[in-house]
C-alpha cells in the first residue's frame, strides 16, 4: 500500500533528476542518439550501423516527431520520465520485501551512481533496464502467484529487449531462475520445465512480431547487415567490444571491487573492536570518531589505487553488492521469495554489462537497481547480528567483545558511496567536465535550447554552425569525421558512412564502408573534421595536445587520409575545435568564406 511518504519520496526521486539535464553538453554519445533518431524514418541507410539498437531508435524517433521543438532538453526529459518510472516499478515490487528506508536508500544511491558520468538523454541503457526490470516482475510475480500468463509476458518483454539492445540476448539467463526457485520450493522438475518453454516461447513469439514490424517497414536487411557488423566488432582484436577483451575487463573490474569491498568491510569490524574495547558505543565523540574513519577508509582506497574518482566508487559499490547478493542466496534464514529477488538481480547487475566496452564502469551502473536495496536489506539484517568473541591473554585474563553495535557497516557504507558519488554526480556532468558554475553558456540552435556549457565549447560550436551554413543544407550526406555526432543532429545532415561516428569503425569496416559510399553515393561529401579530442571531457581546453587525424597513425585514419587525398579535399574553414573540407571536385558548394 502506497503512503504520502512514498509519494514524497518518488517526486523528490524526479525533481532530483530534473537538476542535471540543463548543464553539460556532449558531442558524443548523445550526438549518436539524437542523431539516430532524427534520421530514422527518413533515412535510416545512413545509420545501419546503429540498427543492433533498432528499436530504441524507432521509439527515440516517435519521441522526436511528438515532440520536435523540445530538442536535446526533451531526449533529457524523455530519460527522466523512463528513470522515474522503472523506479516505481521497482519501489513498488521491493516494498514488500525490504524495509522502506533500506528500499530509498538503495534507490537514491543507485540513481546518484547512474547520474555520474552517464547521459542523461534517452538511450538504449535506460529503455533496456526498463524492459528488464518489467521483465524481471513480472516473472517473479508469475512464480509467486503460479501464473503462466504472466511468465509469458515476462518472455515477450525480454524478447523485445533484444531489439532495443542486442547484447540482451544475454537476459535470456533470466530463465534459470526459474530452476532456482523451483530447486528452494521443492517444485516437481516437470512444472519448471513447462515454465521454462512458457518463457521461451513468449520470446520467440516476441522476436517474431518484431522482424516482421523491421520487414513491414523495409527495415530487416538494414537489421541484418548491422548483425553482421556486431559480430564483426565482437571479435576483432581492435574493437574495445570485443567480447574476450569485455570479459577479461570485467574479471578485473569484479576482482578489484571485491578487494575494496573486503577491505572497507574488515576495516569496519576492526573499528567496532576498537570502539567495544574501548567501551566508547555512547561515547560522544563517536561521531567524529566515525568521520575520522570515514576519512580513512577512502585514504586506505586512494593509497591502494594510486587514484580515488569516481570509477573507484563504482566498483566499491559492485564490490558490496556481490558480496551481499551471493550471501543471501545461500542462507536459508532468507524466504525462497527474497533469495528469487537476489537471483534476478544478480542476473542483471552481471548480464547487462556485457553490452559495454567498460563493463561495470558504464553500462554496469545501471544494472544495480535491483542488486542494491536487496544489499542494503542484507546489511541491515547483518548488522543486528550478535556474535561473541573471547580472547585469552598470556596472563589468562580472557576478553569478550559482543558485536552487537555492528550498523557501523551499513551506515558507513551508504555514507561513503552517496557522499562521494554526490560530488563527482555533481562535478562531472557527462563529457563536459567543468565546474557546474562555468556551465552556464548557450549555443545559439533551437535543439540546444535550456542546454549550457561551457564559454570555450559554445564559441566553438556556434562558429561551427555559423559557418557550415555556406556549405550544407539540411538532408545533406556529410562526412562528420571523428567522433562529432552531434553535428549531423544540429545540421540535420546524414552520414555520409552509414555511421555518424565512423571512427568506431575496425580498419575492416572503414575500408567497407568508402567502397560501399563511393559506390551508392552520387557526389562527394562535405567533410567536417574534428582537431580536438571530443571524448575527453575538457574540450577544446585540450587543443593544445597532439590530436591530428590527418597525420595520425592509425590503420582506420590512413583509409581516411587516402580518401582525402585521393579526392583532393581542402579546408576552406576552421577554428580551433573543427575543420570544415570540400574536394576540388565538388561542384556544387559556395567556396567563399567568411
Amino acid at each position: 500500500m502506497t503512503n504520502r511518504g512514498d509519494n514524497l519520496f518518488l517526486l523528490a526521486i524526479l525533481l532530483f533528476q530534473l537538476l542535471f539535464i540543463f548543464q553539460g553538453l556532449d558531442f558524443v554519445d548523445e550526438g549518436m542518439y539524437a542523431s539516430m533518431y532524427q534520421q530514422i524514418f527518413t533515412d535510416p541507410e545512413s545509420y545501419q550501423y546503429m540498427f543492433f539498437y533498432w528499436l530504441t531508435a524507432v521509439v527515440g524517433g516517435l519521441w522526436l516527431k511528438l515532440f520536435p521543438g523540445l530538442g536535446l532538453l526533451g531526449l533529457r526529459i524523455a530519460e527522466v520520465l523512463v528513470t522515474t518510472a522503472y523506479i516505481i516499478i521497482i519501489y513498488s515490487w521491493l516494498k514488500e520485501y525490504v524495509k522502506r528506508p533500506n528500499l530509498r536508500a538503495g534507490i537514491f544511491l543507485a540513481l546518484v551512481l547512474q547520474g555520474y558520468d552517464a547521459s542523461w538523454a534517452f538511450n538504449y541503457n535506460s529503455f533496456s533496464v526498463f524492459v528488464w526490470i518489467s521483465a524481471s516482475w513480472l516473472l517473479f510475480e508469475g512464480l509467486r502467484k503460479d501464473r503462466l500468463q504472466l511468465i509469458m509476458i515476462s518472455g515477450v518483454l525480454m524478447g523485445i529487449s533484444i531489439f532495443i539492445r542486442l547484447t540482451n540476448l544475454l537476459g535470456l539467463a533470466m530463465v534459470l531462475s526459474l530452476f532456482y526457485y523451483g530447486w528452494l520450493t521443492g517444485t516437481l522438475f516437470r512444472r519448471q520445465l513447462r515454465q521454462a518453454l512458457v518463457f521461451a516461447g513468449g520470446t520467440v513469439m516476441a522476436a517474431i512480431m518484431v522482424l516482421l514490424a523491421m520487414r513491414l517497414m523495409g527495415h530487416l536487411s538494414l537489421y541484418k547487415g548491422s548483425l553482421y557488423q556486431s559480430i564483426t566488432m565482437s571479435t576483432s582484436a581492435e574493437d574495445a567490444h570485443n567480447f574476450v577483451l569485455i570479459f577479461k575487463r570485467m574479471t578485473l573490474q569484479v576482482m578489484r571491487g571485491m578487494l575494496y569491498a573486503g577491505l572497507f568491510l574488515i576495516s569496519a569490524l576492526l573499528f567496532t573492536v576498537y570502539l567495544q574495547s574501548k567501551k566508547l558505543q555512547e561515547n560522544k565523540n563517536n561521531t567524529l570518531t566515525l568521520v575520522l574513519f570515514v576519512v580513512a577508509t577512502l585514504i586506505l582506497i586512494l593509497s591502494f589505487t594510486g587514484i580515488f574518482d569516481g570509477n573507484q566508487v563504482k566498483l566499491f559499490v559492485v564490490g558490496i553488492l556481490i558480496l551481499s547478493c551471493i550471501s543471501v542466496l545461500f542462507n536459508r534464514r532468507y524466504s525462497p521469495l527474497f533469495r528469487l529477488l537476489t537471483f534476478l538481480a544478480l542476473v542483471l547487475l552481471f548480464c547487462f554489462p556485457f553490452g559495454s566496452a567498460w563493463g561495470f564502469l558504464a553500462g554496469g551502473k545501471t544494472a544495480i537497481w535491483i542488486a542494491l536495496p536487496l544489499s542494503v536489506e542484507a546489511l541491515r539484517d547483518f548488522s543486528r547480528m550478535n556474535v561473541s568473541i573471547t580472547t585469552e591473554t598470556d596472563s589468562s585474563e580472557k576478553t569478550s567483545f559482543t558485536f552487537h553495535k555492528l550498523k557501523l557497516i551499513p551506515d558507513l557504507f551508504l555514507l561513503v558511496s552517496i557522499l562521494t558519488g554526490l560530488v563527482f554526480a555533481f562535478s562531472s556532468p557527462y563529457n563536459d567536465k567543468s565546474s557546474r558554475l562555468e556551465l552556464q553558456y548557450p549555443i545559439n540552435h533551437d535543439y540546444l535550447k535550456g542546454i549550457y556549457t561551457t564559454e570555450e565549447r559554445s564559441r566553438a560550436i556556434n562558429e561551427l554552425l555559423c559557418a557550415d551554413d555556406q556549405f550544407v543544407s539540411p538532408g545533406d550526406h556529410v562526412l562528420a569525421y571523428g567522433a562529432i555526432p552531434m553535428y549531423h543532429f544540429l545540421s540535420e545532415t546524414v552520414p555520409y558512412f552509414r555511421n555518424p561516428w565512423p571512427t568506431l569503425y575496425t580498419t575492416g569496416m572503414m575500408s567497407n564502408a568508402i567502397k560501399t559510399a563511393s559506390r551508392e553515393r552520387d557526389s562527394l561529401p562535405v567533410v567536417v573534421l574534428q582537431k580536438v579530442s571530443t571524448t575527453n571531457s575538457d574540450w577544446p581546453k585540450n587543443n593544445g595536445r597532439s590530436y591530428d587525424l590527418l597525420n595520425s597513425k592509425n590503420s582506420r585514419d590512413r583509409l581516411f587520409q587516402e580518401f582525402i587525398r585521393n579526392n583532393r579535399y581542402e579546408t576552406v574553414w576552421e577554428n580551433n575545435s573543427f575543420a570544415i573540407m570540400i574536394s576540388s571536385f565538388h561542384d556544387n558548394i559556395d567556396h567563399n568564406n567568411d
